[in-house]
């Protein structure tokens, strides 16, 4: 929350400085107590005004009327991107006291709020507890590693958030608790939606149609749970059914995000496996009758691969980049027919196998865009006879590649305003040696 205001992007301006900033303070104000939130405000005014104060002329006012150090909000929350995430973990009610243990999964030690379902009690509450909506809401200080707090009095059901749902903490899914013990994520199915449920595990069910030569019409549905915002872990799942080749097809892929937040040049890793099913075009074959058969072809596709994002130095600028490693089998399954062999339809196996290094980048404003792709690969190729034991020889192949494309958008009056138009000029090269033994230089 500290960068100026130039070197934010236009996402990360609203999102951090009108609603992250919004939130943070609040929270700060609901753990000081309103007047001592009043009162530190008053000071500072008073102190400064008519003069050019900086932010730790804020700070030092806020610690002083606060009469305690909040290294948390002013050190953790303002010059950081490290999140709050605290979790009930037991829940119980024993000789008449509530016995509620919690634990810090996140990386800040932020005062932590405990809103219980009930507006009378005999707990241990300070001036600065509040009711909102018929709740009880106890502030206590921030910790890391596990807590447990005892009242006296049954508490009724707890949250680590309060009544109104404008937390600081990230996943309000696990901060519920009660006599049963503690909540876990509540499962729902939902369909189209761009936006998660802080406090439901979103699983999003939808239908889908397509189509191609070999499968003919494919209808099925889609399973994901992805989001506007992004996940750490992300997935996806699209089985369907071809009408044309009788068999299923489909989709499915995941992507688990490593994040390094003590690396000052890399931003996080991407481990993901990309993988598909379908069917080519059913080709015709002859015998040496001159009776055709239909030979069919099915294809399989398995995609891992680990990305490196990098940091930006200047997060106002739009320039992304990143290297990673990947590898694609791709297996295919295709009938012919076998003249050697009684002229039966013999399976033949291609199994086409590539790993590759790559380094990309993206530079982009309202009105220049730059990209390129540079990649290695290394690429091998077999076929393989189940029947009549044909066999083939593998090819191998390499490749050094790459491209690089600009774009630049044109304004101009329109019938309803500005109009805009884009002109592109795309730039490729390439150097390798081919599966057919020959080698190759291209532009």
């Amino acid at each position: 929350m500290n960068l100026p205001a130039s070197q934010f992007s236009n996402v990360n301006y609203g999102a951090v400085v009108y609603a992250k900033s919004a939130v943070a303070w609040d929270h700060l104000r609901g753990y000081m107590g309103e007047e001592a939130f009043k009162k530190a405000m008053h000071h500072y005014y008073n102190t400064w005004k008519f003069r050019h104060p900086g932010p730790e002329d804020v700070r030092k006012s806020f610690e002083e009327s606060a009469g305690k150090k909040l290294d948390w909000f002013f050190d953790d929350m303002v010059k950081t991107t490290k999140k709050v995430d605290y979790s009930v973990v037991s829940y119980k009610y024993k000789d008449g006291k509530t016995h509620v243990k919690v634990k810090n999964k996140g990386n800040i030690a932020a005062p932590v709020v405990l809103t219980f379902s009930t507006d009378t009690t005999s707990a241990k509450t300070r001036e600065t507890s509040v009711s909102l909506e018929g709740d009880t809401t106890v502030w206590e200080d921030g910790f890391t590693g596990t807590k447990t707090f005892v009242y006296n009095g049954d508490m009724g059901n707890v949250a680590t958030h309060n009544a109104r749902n404008n937390a600081l903490d990230i996943k309000l899914h696990n901060d519920r608790g009660s006599e049963r013990g503690a909540a876990g994520k509540r499962l729902k199915l939902r369909g189209l939606s761009l936006l998660d449920n802080r406090e439901e595990k979103n699983i999003m069910l939808l239908p889908w149609v397509g189509g191609n030569a070999g499968d003919g019409f494919m209808t099925g549905f889609v399973i994901h749970n992805r989001s506007a915002f992004g996940k750490k872990f992300e997935y996806y799942v699209a089985p369907a059914y071809g009408f044309r080749s009788g068999d299923i097809a489909g989709l499915a892929g995941f992507e688990y995000k490593i994040f390094t937040p003590k690396r000052s040049w890399l931003q996080y890793i991407s481990l993901g496996v990309e993988s598909s099913r379908f069917h080519k075009a059913m080709n015709t074959g002859s015998t040496l009758d001159n009776e055709e058969v239909q030979l069919a072809s099915l294809y399989n596709r398995l995609n891992p691969s680990a990305v490196f994002h990098f940091k930006k130095k200047d997060q106002s600028k739009s320039f992304n980049h990143s290297a990673g490693i990947q590898m694609r089998w791709i297996n295919t399954e295709r009938e012919m027919i076998g003249y050697l062999v009684d002229e039966q339809t013999v399976a033949v196996q291609e199994k086409y196998t590539a790993h590759e290094v790559f380094y990309q980048f993206r530079k982009k404003n309202v009105n220049r865009t730059h990209s390129g792709y540079i990649s290695f690969e290394s690429i091998t190729e077999q076929q393989l006879g189940f029947q009549g034991g044909l066999y083939f020889p593998s090819k191998f192949a390499s490749k050094l590649s790459g491209t690089y494309e600009y774009a630049k958008r044109y304004w101009r009056k329109g019938f309803f305003g500005a109009e805009s138009s884009f002109s592109r000029c795309f730039l490729g090269i390439g150097v390798g040696c081919g599966l057919d033994g020959g080698c190759y230089l291209g532009v």
